[in-house]
């Protein structure tokens, strides 16, 4: 379960940040025809408004960027968990293979 929900918040992530960037390249762009034209005044409107959808978006894109990066810490946290549990086992078993107790 745990690997199915890092995934998920993987493809979560992915789609966030396509988003993201493209929020943002239409902010660059408004941005530039704004610069080289300061006198038209509907696109300053939409670049506001542009701004406005960027700062949601960027704000979305880090809580998933967060959250991806405690999925993905508990997920090693987990991994070095089993590993050593499988390490005693495994120590165990040849302890009580080489004692003859098997």
């Amino acid at each position: 379960k745990t690997m199915e929900d890092t995934f998920a918040k993987v493809r979560e992530y992915e789609v966030t940040r396509v988003q993201y960037d493209a929020f943002r390249m239409d902010v660059e762009q408004l941005q530039a025809f704004c610069d080289a034209n300061p006198s038209n005044t509907a696109k300053q409107g939409k670049l506001e408004a542009a701004l406005v959808a960027f700062e949601a978006q960027k704000d979305s894109f880090t809580v998933v960027r967060n959250e991806l990066s405690i999925k993905l810490k508990f997920l090693d946290e987990n991994k070095v968990s089993v590993i050593q549990k499988q390490l005693v086992l495994l120590h165990n078993a040849t302890v009580g293979f080489f004692s003859g107790d098997v």
